[in-house]
């Protein structure tokens, strides 16, 4: 288990979306050694490494602070960008531009017709500056 576990999160370690809090397996356990959220004597079973990190993240709080790697990525405004136009169901960041320029002209419900969003809201939204506020 410990081998597949590390084979198949390793092939997604470097994943910029983190998909996985630590490394899989054995190196998961080495992991948890190494940032000191378990100690060399300690031998868990797999079930218990879920329980090992929520008891490290009671104890150590970050008080609503991101993880460093993250409050780094989101810095970056074209990788921003690209994670919150990027899942289906999400606008565009044509369609958010051309919410912007059509709002000129348009009500929110012709926006909505010729722009193809899921709702009206959608593009109120938008024009409420309530969402997707970092696409230019």
């Amino acid at each position: 288990m410990y081998a597949t576990e590390e084979f198949l999160v390793e092939g997604h370690w470097e994943d910029q979306r983190r998909l996985n809090m630590i490394p899989g397996g054995k190196s998961g356990l080495r992991y948890l050694r190494e940032n000191r959220l378990l100690q060399q004597s300690d031998v868990p079973v797999p079930d218990e490494r879920d329980r090992i990190i929520s008891e490290w993240l009671k104890e150590h709080p970050r008080k609503g602070l991101p993880a460093p790697w993250v409050a780094e990525k989101w810095r970056d405004n074209d990788w921003a960008v690209a994670q919150i136009c990027g899942r289906d169901g999400r606008l565009s960041v044509e369609q958010v531009r051309a919410i912007h320029q059509l709002a000129e002209k348009y009500s929110p419900e012709e926006i909505f017709a010729r722009i193809g969003a899921k709702n009206i809201a959608q593009v109120e939204r938008v024009l409420e500056g309530k969402t997707y506020s970092r696409v230019e």
